[in-house]
């Protein structure tokens, strides 16, 4: 039996919102091995709600809701979709055309990370593999 891929689309999975992710995930899949747990996704404004399910250096992506997500980025679907085209070197570029997006998306409450004060490494690490 073949060994399951670091970035796993669980089947049937298809919205938009997952699909983007999961090509954000491919692109800096080869940092996967530094991050565990569970990440839940929410695109309040189109209901479509992605888990994340890092374990043993790789990632599942489902759609559905867990309650054990640690790490909760809530917001807009496109306000979510601006974190994949975040410049990112050792921290996120916030002052790049796309980092001053997402600054002023999460500023005016359309982007929601919660988990960053309790867990800031984390989600650093999340945000880098996310980042353009």
């Amino acid at each position: 039996m073949p060994p399951h891929p670091p970035v796993e689309l669980a089947e049937g999975t298809s919205s938009p919102l997952a699909l983007a992710l999961h090509e954000a995930l491919v692109r800096n899949q080869a940092q996967l091995g530094r991050l565990e747990g569970v990440v839940l996704v929410r695109g309040e404004d189109t209901g479509s709600a992605v888990t994340l399910d890092f374990t043993s250096g790789g990632v599942r992506i489902s759609e559905g809701e867990p309650e054990s997500a640690r790490i909760r980025i809530l917001g807009d679907e496109d306000a979510i979709l601006a974190l994949t085209r975040l410049p990112y070197r050792r921290l996120p570029k916030v002052w790049s055309p796309a980092g001053r997006d997402v600054l002023k998306r999460q500023l005016g409450g359309e982007l929601t990370i919660r988990g960053l004060v309790l867990r800031s490494r984390s989600v650093l690490r999340l945000l880098r593999l996310l980042a353009a």
